[in-house]
């Protein structure tokens, strides 16, 4: 009993995260209907189970979306048959296993107490579980962009080699998860030239470590950039489908169109002179050729539109934090409920992560990466466009802010309220421990001459 003692929070938080998900998935999502990226994901999954390669339906090779969320899928159904049931029911696991993550996170830097908590309304924020009834890659990133950052900590405070294979290979999958995951190795970068900078770890480490990463994700990406290559006759090193989403973000109709302001318009409905949209039966190679022309049109369109710059990146800030799009909610009560839900808590939690960005300052080294990760999904949104579904990345992060606010209000320790409250009211009693007597000069006013001789200094 002893030994399952320790993993008793943990255990708790995983299987609280696994009702609540299920809850919502047979609630919420009960009559899902596959749209979108699901539907496209659907059918490359089903290209891998029957045709064994990353397929569009008409049996041609693609280079716009990364491999792994859709052999995830193929994997799913290689057991279960086509029923996205099953593949939903794995992300309420992977979701679920995100909490513990944090419940960790919050536990290994702050305590176990704060760790319980936050991992508690992780289990029960909706903004967390929001796409796990969907069929969408967000649920896994999420995941293993968290694990990653959970790898990073245990790394910089242990030094074992063990976790620097783990944030390689974790890494590995995000990146192959979706396309923006090479970003997140950018990210890495930059905090280990600011580790080594201030001489948190080692230097020599920090170095061996870059390298070790570094090394492992050529190993995989490699292959797959040569397979991309040969199909495509050009350098793709996962997927490329940038060019979509600038020209969807960086166009006249997200400056007019109010469903679609300051947002993504499909190219689909943004007016070119050009063929904008790609065909089943396109090959690889137009895929590349089609996302060049896509990034120049949005190339010309910022240089052609300076003036209306400002508006469009404040809008995209302001649509982070949206409500989650590309969601359905049935009107009856009971998924109605977990609408409101989405809707209330990020009154509470947003405030509350803003400030544990502030409160948590003084122990920075730690949490380090989580702010450049906060940052990253920040500079995405804004760069690219901003929506609920893009920002959700940031949602363990924030969470980890308010863990950092909780402790700020109930620890003792330096910088934290309690902690500033004792240092008071201690520096107000040892001034008040000596009264002087009437006549008596101040302490502080007492000159060199009219201190006390000592028997030492007398016989000097």
């Amino acid at each position: 009993m002893k030994r399952v003692q320790p993993f008793i929070p943990a255990i708790g938080i995983f299987c609280l995260a696994l009702v609540v998900r299920f809850i919502y998935n047979n609630v919420v999502a009960h009559n899902y209907i596959m749209i979108g990226d699901g539907l496209y994901y659907h059918g490359l999954a089903l290209a891998l189970l029957n045709q064994h390669c990353l397929c569009t339906q008409a049996g041609i090779p693609t280079v716009d979306r990364p491999p792994f969320w859709s052999a995830v899928i193929a994997s799913i159904y290689a057991f279960s048959g086509p029923n996205n049931y099953f593949v939903r029911v794995f992300l309420c696991f992977v979701d679920a296993g995100t909490c513990v993550l944090i419940y960790l996170f919050a536990k290994d830097v702050f305590s176990r107490r704060i760790g319980i908590l936050i991992g508690i309304v992780a289990a029960v924020y909706p903004q967390l579980y929001i796409y796990v009834g969907w069929l969408y890659s967000e649920t896994l990133y999420i995941f293993l962009q968290f694990a990653f950052c959970y790898a990073i900590l245990r790394l910089q405070r242990t030094s074992a080699i063990k976790w620097v294979i783990m944030s390689g290979i974790l890494l590995v999958l995000l990146s192959f998860t979706r396309p923006n995951g090479l970003l997140v190795f950018a990210a890495f970068i930059l905090w280990a030239v600011i580790v080594a900078w201030k001489l948190i770890l080692p230097r020599r480490f920090v170095v061996k470590s870059m390298l070790v990463i570094t090394l492992i994700l050529f190993i995989f990406i490699a292959p797959w950039a040569v397979r991309n290559y040969l199909i495509t006759d050009s350098f793709v090193p996962i997927a490329t489908n940038d060019g979509s989403v600038l020209i969807g973000a960086y166009n006249d109709t997200v400056l007019v169109q109010n469903d679609v302001l300051g947002q993504w318009a499909n190219p689909r409905v943004v007016h070119l002179h050009y063929e904008s949209h790609p065909r089943p039966g396109y090959p690889a190679w137009f895929q590349v050729e089609r996302e060049a022309a896509f990034r120049q049109y949005a190339v010309q369109w910022m240089l052609s539109h300076p003036g209306n710059l400002p508006f469009l990146y404040k809008l995209h800030f302001l649509h982070m934090w949206d409500v989650p799009g590309e969601v359905v909610f049935p009107s009856d009560s009971r998924s109605q409920l977990f609408l409101e839900m989405a809707k209330t808590f990020p009154f509470y939690m947003y405030p509350l992560a803003a400030a544990g960005l502030v409160l948590t300052w003084k122990r920075w080294r730690e949490l380090l990466f989580v702010y450049l990760m906060v940052l990253l999904v920040t500079a995405e949104c804004l760069f690219f466009y901003g929506s609920a579904r893009l920002s959700s990345p940031i949602q363990p992060f924030l969470l980890l802010l308010v863990a950092g606010t909780f402790w700020w209000l109930t620890h003792d320790e330096p910088g934290t309220l309690r902690w500033m409250f004792q240092r008071g009211s201690k520096t107000g009693n040892s001034s008040a421990d000596r009264v002087n007597e009437p006549g008596e000069p101040a302490p502080e006013t007492l000159l060199p001459s009219d201190q006390p001789v000592t028997p030492s200094t007398q016989g000097q």
